[in-house]
């Protein structure tokens, strides 16, 4: 197994105090991020809008869990890095769903940062706010 490739980066800091990333890190990606679709386009119509950049692996509308509509934006997975890059650098594409002309935002896909499990409240805070000891108010006791 290769050891990475180190790149210089502002991310990551060494015990030397030299700040590098991984190679893997800082690769290009093969997803793109399309903004600003029109409501009524699904994925279908989101992998044929971006198709003639090259083929496309995957594309995702992504939809609002409460209602099943689309929440106007979505991901692209190109086959080849270099598609990603040529969508990107237009920057905006035409797509007509419905017989309605929208502009679509074209940007690199972000990854989504990690996030914690859970967590929970703990048992540190205030009082109870507004509570009146008069009336039987007051701090409850565990």
């Amino acid at each position: 197994m290769k050891s990475p490739v180190l790149y210089w980066d502002a991310k990551w800091r060494r015990s030397d105090g030299a700040v590098w990333v991984p190679r893997n890190r800082v690769k290009m990606s093969k997803k793109v991020f399309a903004g600003g679709l029109p409501w009524e386009a699904d994925d279908s119509d989101l992998s044929a809008a971006f198709s003639h950049f090259g083929p496309v692996e995957d594309a995702k509308v992504i939809m609002d869990k409460e209602t099943g509509k689309s929440r106007g934006f979505g991901f692209v997975t190109f086959a080849d890095d270099a598609d990603a890059d040529e969508a990107c650098n237009i920057g905006e594409i035409e797509m007509n769903v419905g017989g309605r002309n929208r502009t679509v935002r074209i940007d690199q896909a972000n990854d989504r940062p990690e996030r914690g499990g859970g967590g929970g409240r703990g048992r540190s805070g205030g009082g109870g706010g507004g509570r009146d000891r008069d009336r039987g108010g007051g701090r409850d006791r565990y």
